[in-house]
């Protein structure tokens, strides 16, 4: 697919416009409220890629990865969550949600659902036809 880094950044931003626009890929009744929602953790300040709320009103936290997501992102998701969790939904739910198109073996053996985490996998298909 992209080799090199900045191809790889500038595809994840294609698939975050994409989510943006049509939040249901994810699931029914998601809505996006916030793109690159901006939270601090100490004195450093961290990116969400996207920050959502359910059906149920409850916040969502996508991290979406344009290569493979190794295990490395549940630390990233679990702390985008916790940050969330202390400073905007006290009384509600925050489920995270890692959108890649491959996860590492070591990810997929987690039992994420005990941390409210899922996994989303997406697919891409090109189509070339000849006009003439």
């Amino acid at each position: 697919m992209c080799e090199e880094n900045g191809s790889f950044k500038k595809f994840e931003e294609d698939i975050i416009n994409y989510i943006c626009s049509n939040p249901e890929v994810i699931e029914n009744g998601l809505k996006i409220i916030k793109r690159e929602y901006e939270v601090i953790s100490g004195s450093e300040k961290r990116i969400i890629d996207l920050l959502g709320i359910d059906k149920d009103s409850n916040y969502v936290v996508i991290e979406v990865k344009a290569h493979k997501a190794g295990i490395e992102v549940l630390e990233q998701i679990l702390s985008y969550m916790h940050l969330i969790q202390k400073s905007l939904s006290l009384d509600k739910k925050v489920r995270g949600i890692i959108f890649a198109n491959e996860f590492d073996e070591k990810l997929k053996e987690v039992e994420l659902s005990r941390y409210n985490i899922s996994l989303k996998k997406y697919c891409l298909e090109l189509h070339i036809e000849d006009i003439k």
